[in-house]
């Protein structure tokens, strides 16, 4: 398997234990945990998106782009979380992964155009397994393969990161912060912070980069929130 090597079979750390003080936490414990359980809340997001699929039996208003992403996305962060021996790595994005493919065939089972969502999942394929074949099989040495795992990771995050750039300008244009999904947008920035102190304590700059610019995006779509307060459309706009 591309996924599970002999870098999976990594030890389990856990809280240091002491018998007069008992568990003891530090700031690297505090993050893990808490960025791991932010993390897998905001997967969870999918579920409503899933929901409303489920309930118009119809798929034409959502689009299978951040599923399919997200695929590709936690698959890379997996690889690299494997090749480092990286516990909350492998922990966040083996949940993340796992939700995103059933998110991705869910929304395939409802698809009116099952030829097209067919491609898009052949599209993925050809993205993701021939960089994971390379990590596996091509790459020189350990050290190379982790490097190159953390390079298309972060660069595939920035890139996603970029991915509601298009939705901004649709808002700054209406100046109609509506369509804006509040919450998961403050869970996104939280999230995306406490994925940048765990990169500046591990002294990860792969992690860091794309979690500082995708932190910055959700403090901005946030702004829009003050500067285009929501009002709902009423349909003299729709004219």
């Amino acid at each position: 398997m591309f996924l599970s090597d002999k870098y999976f079979e990594s030890y389990v750390r856990l809280p240091h234990y002491d018998k007069k003080m008992g568990y003891s936490w530090n700031l690297n414990d505090f993050v893990e945990l808490t960025a791991t359980i932010a993390t897998i809340l905001t997967f969870f997001s999918g579920i409503g998106i899933c929901l409303t699929i489920k309930r118009k039996r119809d798929t034409t208003e959502v689009s299978a782009f951040p599923f399919l992403a997200g695929v590709i996305n936690c698959s890379l962060w997996l690889k690299y979380g494997i090749l480092q021996r990286d516990r909350t790595l492998m922990t966040v994005n083996s949940v993340g992964l796992f939700l995103q493919i059933i998110y991705a065939v869910f929304y395939y089972w409802y698809s009116s155009n099952k030829s097209y969502i067919k491609k898009m999942f052949l599209v993925t394929a050809l993205i993701l397994f021939p960089i994971l074949l390379y990590l596996k099989y091509f790459a020189t040495d350990l050290i190379v393969a982790t490097q190159t795992s953390g390079l298309v990771a972060c660069c595939a995050s920035i890139i996603f990161c970029a991915s509601p750039l298009a939705g901004l300008a649709v808002v700054c244009k209406t100046k109609n912060a509506e369509s804006l999904p509040f919450t998961l947008i403050l869970m996104t920035l939280v999230m995306s912070l406490l994925w940048f102190l765990y990169g500046v304590l591990h002294d990860d700059y792969f992690i860091q980069v794309p979690n500082v610019l995708g932190a910055c995006l959700a403090a901005f779509q946030l702004f829009l929130f003050y500067i285009f307060p929501r009002h709902p459309t009423t349909k003299a706009d729709t004219y």
